[in-house]
């Protein structure tokens, strides 16, 4: 994720405006914020922009995706598909995408690690201890298969 801040001021924002639209285009908007900062005569819109650059590096792109039905047992992968439906119920609570909450690789790193702590889910690639403490509620669906 990336951030830019734009400054649009009352007068002449013509080219403010212009440069604001052509980037927000270019990329995919996470979040955007505004606000309008009243200074006077030299009031202005303040806009952040939360994005993901498409044209990040190219190692990412040519990532091959999972297909994790492949991938896991099919036990596991019914523990995995719960686990994704828990994570959009997490996401959208929280109003994130679903990729800041858990990766796919992240919730099958659960399942086929057997993960049931939140200690052991701070050890996660990529979770880590903040992370853990926020979305370990996630592992209800693993403590439920154990019943």
């Amino acid at each position: 994720m990336q951030i830019k801040v734009y400054t649009i001021p009352l007068s002449n924002n013509d080219s403010a405006i212009a440069e604001c639209n052509a980037f927000l285009r270019s990329v995919r908007v996470l979040a955007l914020h505004r606000e309008f900062v009243n200074t006077g005569p030299h009031s202005f819109w303040s806009v952040f922009v939360e994005y993901l650059d498409d044209n990040a590096p190219a190692n990412k792109k040519n990532k091959k995706a999972v297909d994790y039905k492949e991938v896991l047992s099919e036990s596991d992968f019914e523990i995995f598909s719960r686990l994704r439906v828990k994570r959009k119920e997490l996401a959208e609570r929280e109003g994130v995408p679903i990729y800041l909450v858990f990766t796919n690789e992240q919730l099958a790193g659960i399942v086929t690690k057997q993960i049931k702590t939140i200690k052991e889910l701070e050890n996660l690639d990529g979770v880590g201890k903040n992370k853990a403490d926020k979305w370990g509620e996630i592992l209800d669906i693993v403590s439920t298969e154990d019943k």
